[in-house]
């Protein structure tokens, strides 16, 4: 027998759930609606966490919060905080937690989100040691930075090049260690590149590339990062920017079609009839690109969390949605439109770059499916169009 029973079940108290939530009970004055969360706080915006007005104090830690738990009071939804699913019965429609309870559901929404991948290389149980995730992570390595005088970031994409920046700001001294030769090595112009890397040395950043964390020296602390290549470069603080990876495993083992995400159609819908997916962790189809996409930004979750909403409440709605992200360091910006990743084979384009302005696009089929823009946020309204519009690919 359950020990709980939902009209709606969220798996995951993140923008995507709770935006979800938020849209049932717009739809749905009546329906029970429990949120599952990981987290041991209320909704709050994660996006703010490696951004200099948080990190650097700049701002107070209260403007990080985007509910309260007033909220979920008053408008009927329970909230399980610190909890996660770990198992899910489709034919009796449950889901089991962590704790054991067991929560019946008549619709359930995965939006689980992602998570750091893990070093698997000797020396991750030191002190020192990070992934930028969550509040709490935030927390320990602005603490942590507070004191420490040498920092080595380890990653290949925003949240290394932001947290190289905020830690050149707060006066460490920096080394970066790339896996390739340049960050977004899948898809970024080596010209792009060029701007970037500019700006990254000449912010006093050192960087190590084609190569990788092997070992992580010291005592009960981090003191040193031995690489793949046999470099040693001495910090007292390390952190991991290596990726992200979805929790899917309790799901794929119900029988959810899981990929590098959850896999959904363009409604959100799992394979499993009163299942949907959204956010970081659903791998929809998307009708601009006509193939499964995974995009991990806050307004892409966001937008599916409304999308989710809608069609558990009996709607029929499309995801169909081009969002951006822009991520400032160094004195540049940096801005994502679309899918920057399309599956293979694909095409770039770039504008021919100034000194310090750079657009590429990116295409799959002779459309246009992303873009990479440096200094140049003025274009990302025009190239979000001809994505939307799917124009030819030709700027």
């Amino acid at each position: 027998m359950p020990d709980r029973n939902a009209d709606y079940l969220i798996i995951g108290g993140g923008i995507a759930g709770t935006t979800a939530a938020e849209t049932i009970r717009s739809r749905d004055k009546d329906g029970s609606i429990v949120i599952v969360s990981a987290e041991p706080y209320p909704l709050y915006s994660r996006i703010m966490l490696s951004k200099r007005g948080f990190f650097l104090g700049q701002i107070p830690e209260d403007r990080i919060w985007l509910k309260t738990k007033e909220w979920y009071k008053q408008n009927d939804i329970l909230l399980l905080a610190e909890r996660s699913a770990v198992s899910l019965e489709t034919k009796e429609q449950t889901i089991t937690l962590d704790d054991g309870e067991i929560i019946e559901y008549k619709k359930l929404l995965l939006a689980v989100g992602s998570r750091p991948n893990k070093l698997n290389i000797p020396g991750t149980e030191k002190n020192g040691i990070y992934s930028m995730y969550t509040l709490n992570d935030a927390r320990k390595i602005i603490g942590s930075a507070n004191t420490a005088k040498k920092a080595v970031v380890a990653g290949g994409g925003f949240i290394a090049f932001e947290m190289c920046d905020l830690l050149r700001k707060k006066g460490l001294e920096v080394t970066l260690i790339m896996r390739k030769d340049k960050l977004w090595s899948k898809t970024l112009d080596d010209n792009g590149w060029h701007i970037i890397e500019q700006a990254i040395l000449a912010g006093g950043v050192k960087l190590i590339k084609n190569d990788g964390a092997a070992e992580i020296l010291g005592d009960s602390a981090v003191a040193a990062i031995k690489t793949k290549n046999g470099n040693e470069t001495q910090c007292d603080l390390f952190i991991a920017g290596i990726g992200i990876n979805c929790p899917t495993e309790p799901f794929m083992s119900a029988g959810i079609s899981c990929d590098k995400g959850i896999i959904t159609n363009e409604y959100l819908e799992t394979n499993v009839s009163n299942i949907w997916a959204a956010g970081d962790a659903a791998e929809f189809f998307d009708t601009m690109t006509a193939e499964k996409t995974q995009t991990i930004n806050w307004a892409n979750a966001q937008g599916q969390g409304r999308i989710a909403g809608i069609n558990m409440t009996g709607g029929r709605e499309l995801f169909q949605m081009t969002t951006s992200f822009t991520s400032g360091g160094f004195g540049i910006t940096i801005a994502t439109v679309g899918n920057i990743y399309p599956t293979p084979p694909f095409e770039t384009d770039c504008q021919k770059p100034t000194e310090n302005n750079f657009t590429q696009t990116i295409s799959k089929n002779g459309k246009i499916s992303g873009a990479i823009l440096i200094n140049n946020n003025k274009e990302i309204s025009a190239i979000t169009q001809k994505i939307s519009g799917t124009i030819n690919a030709k700027m």
